[in-house]
């Protein structure tokens, strides 16, 4: 079995990582605007804060799946800044919810657009989001490929009421085979998408 990436693949994989960071970016955006992306040193130590979300989907020639580590009052915070609520009142499995659902709204996204361009074999393998101290992490979708892609990478924000506070996230996409133009181009554009339907997502009603 090759371990060689062809182009197409490269291509493909480039653009799923870039488009679950950027649609992540717009949806964060929508309850505090100002965060920015960061990319991460591989060699920095990684350990999550507190709490990991996990989410993936396996659709047979396309693996993704993404982890977000972050701590319990990023959630009340964000809640509070999207709802104008007092975080004093937030409960803390209301705060982990919160952004547990972040995952499955970003890669929901990803796989409307897969499905609606190409035939995605054993797209019933969607796992939900699973929420665990750092400790305990569990991986929903197990990739072993060695032509895989993977990053670490956070969303963090410099200013306003989240100044200092920040989502680690890891993604890791695989493609056995290169995706369509229209495909690519989808994806690309996913998160301009996501800007445009701020109140209309389950994600941002707590």
């Amino acid at each position: 079995m090759t371990t060689e990436k062809t182009n197409g693949q490269i291509i493909a994989q480039a653009t799923l990582l870039r488009a679950i960071e950027n649609i992540s970016l717009a949806t964060i955006n929508l309850a505090e605007p100002g965060a920015r992306i960061c990319m991460i040193d591989e060699d920095e130590d990684q350990l999550g804060d507190h709490w990991i979300s996990n989410i993936g989907f396996d659709g047979g020639s396309v693996q993704v799946e993404l982890a977000v580590h972050f701590q319990t009052k990023t959630g009340r915070n964000l809640i509070a800044s999207d709802g104008g609520m007092d975080s004093k009142l937030l409960n803390a499995r209301t705060c982990r919810d919160y952004l547990n659902e972040f995952g499955n709204l970003v890669l929901g996204r990803i796989k409307s657009v897969l499905s609606s361009t190409m035939t995605l074999k054993c797209i019933d393998k969607t796992f939900v989001p699973h929420l665990n101290p750092s400790e305990d992490e569990v991986i929903g979708v197990t990739i072993a490929s060695k032509i895989l892609e993977e990053r670490w990478w956070k969303i963090t924000w410099a200013t306003g009421p989240l100044a200092g506070d920040s989502l680690l996230l890891y993604t890791k996409v695989n493609c056995s085979e290169s995706l369509s133009d229209e495909a690519l181009k989808k994806i690309a554009r996913e998160h301009v998408a996501a800007l445009n339907h701020k109140g209309e997502v389950e994600f941002f009603s707590v």
